[in-house]
């Protein structure tokens, strides 16, 4: 992997770019803060290799909602 530093989404609402920072230090599942909630993605398994970059690739899995 030539120090990527970014994720692809699948999945989940259409309004969240397809790709999105790499968390620090690096996880299985990565949550993304929306409206009053977070999106959960899953590591995929898979990774894309466009123009020579290895991009691990996270899969929606489900939603939360904010405590209030």
């Amino acid at each position: 992997m030539r120090g990527n530093r970014e994720v692809v989404l699948e999945g989940g609402p259409t309004e969240l770019t397809d790709r999105h920072p790499l968390p620090t230090p690096p996880q299985e599942e990565i949550k993304i803060p929306r409206r009053n909630g977070y999106e959960h993605y899953s590591f995929s398994g898979s990774y894309e290799d466009p123009s020579g970059d290895v991009i691990p690739v996270f899969r929606w899995s489900y939603r939360t909602r904010s405590a209030e």
